[in-house]
């Protein structure tokens, strides 16, 4: 039998990620990613609060994307998903709006150009990070849903976006003007798109099964006019 020893193997991996070609990665490509494409998603704010802010602040990308990953990965698992590439795609699905902006399902005239704000967002980051292409490829992969996973974490989602508002007491929807009627109708535009994944569709329905049980509570009531 072939015995390799451990110095040997060490030098085989240092000859394999030294770098070779004037686009392997350097500190400077640590750098760039960094202040160029993470700080920047970082410091992108969802629409919905924080559940446990008293001053109710804002979500960001970034917390969002961990909390998809985070959680995809774990629900992933038990489907026998491929746990990486969940983790890949939740990591950038949101990216492209580190130059588009975040657009809420809730902004209609947002909505009306983010396909198209998207798309040039996407064709910004594969132009300025070239050199580390999985980003820009992982995303497209994603937009297409080009496999089972890409469908889970897309689905997934919209389901923690409601999540996330109803750990926040509804606040989103009652600070809005957001009526339990405009919440149903809502639910017809984003369940197609859940229903990508059949098995996250079955826990969007349980979960708006409980938003039904406490819709008093969660939505913004119109005051009641005289008369």
């Amino acid at each position: 039998m072939l015995e390799v020893t451990r110095r040997e193997v060490c030098g085989i991996l240092h000859h394999q990620m030294t770098p070779s070609s004037p686009n392997a990665p350097t500190a400077k490509t640590i750098i760039s990613l960094t202040s160029n494409l993470y700080v920047p998603f970082a410091n992108e704010k969802r629409a919905i609060p924080w559940p446990t802010d008293p001053n109710r602040r804002l979500e960001n990308d970034a917390e969002h994307s961990f909390q998809l990953a985070l959680i995809g990965m774990a629900l992933g698992k038990q489907l026998g998903l491929d746990t990486g590439r969940i983790a890949e795609y939740a990591t950038v699905h949101d990216l492209v709006e580190v130059y588009a902006g975040d657009t809420s399902v809730w902004d209609t005239e947002g909505l009306k150009t983010k396909k198209a704000r998207e798309a040039e967002a996407l064709e910004t980051i594969r132009s300025k990070f070239a050199d580390t292409s999985l980003i820009a490829e992982t995303i497209e992969a994603y937009e297409h849903l080009v496999d089972e996973e890409a469908k889970f974490v897309y689905a997934l989602d919209k389901v923690l976006a409601l999540v996330m508002i109803v750990q926040a007491e509804g606040h989103f929807w009652k600070n809005n003007n957001i009526t339990y009627e405009d919440h149903l109708a809502k639910v017809k535009e984003v369940r197609p798109k859940v229903e990508q994944h059949p098995v996250v569709a079955e826990w969007y329905t349980e979960l708006l099964a409980d938003i039904d049980e406490r819709q008093n509570e969660l939505f913004y009531t119109p005051p009641k006019t005289a008369g």
